[in-house]
């Protein structure tokens, strides 16, 4: 009877282990919330800011984005549905596009810093939230750099409490959401 009690246990906290791995990694209640936020009519402007970083294997290099998601509701034009989208475009800097401060005064060289503000580019990052089963998987992150001939990528996001990552070839990306509200201006 103990060892049939001792094998109930460890399968019992088996499938707890488990199923707690598997809900750490699904992104659908994370943006469920951050898309009620973002679609509330209360007389805001409700969105979602966000901040991306993303280091590449084997480089040398980081990247630092910020941009906001806003979400647009489905609606027809004309005989098509137009599913809804949760998505919004950022600007991305770069450790590696350095920056020079001017010398201070009487110094001959100037002081570099990483991340120069004059160097940044524009992207798009957009999730899947279509009800329609060939649009890929709920929640699919695509990453669409608008500087560089809009070449896109889309994956799968994992997340892990409010905090969301993906692997985008040999690069991992970490994202972190903030709510807004904002006051229209009448």
């Amino acid at each position: 009877m103990k060892f049939a009690k001792t094998i109930l246990f460890a399968a019992i906290l088996s499938v707890g282990f488990l199923s707690q791995s598997a809900h750490a990694q699904s992104c659908q209640a994370l943006l469920t919330d951050l898309i009620n936020h973002a679609s509330k009519q209360d007389g805001n402007d409700n969105y979602i800011a966000f901040q991306m970083t993303g280091n590449r294997e084997t480089a040398d290099w980081a990247q630092y984005t910020t941009g906001t998601l806003r979400y647009t509701p489905a609606r027809f034009f004309g005989n098509f549905l137009l599913p809804p989208r949760f998505g919004g475009e950022a600007e991305q800097s770069f450790s590696d596009r350095i920056w020079t401060e001017p010398p201070p005064q009487g110094g001959l060289f100037g002081v570099q810093h990483p991340f120069s503000p004059y160097a940044k580019d524009k992207l798009r990052v957009s999730f899947n939230i279509s009800p329609f089963i060939f649009n890929g998987n709920y929640g699919d992150l695509t990453y669409t750099l608008l500087s560089w001939g809009n070449a896109s990528a889309t994956v799968t996001p994992q997340c892990q409490g409010n905090y969301m990552y993906a692997y985008l070839n040999d690069q991992m990306l970490t994202f972190s959401f903030r709510k807004v509200s904002a006051a229209i201006p009448h």
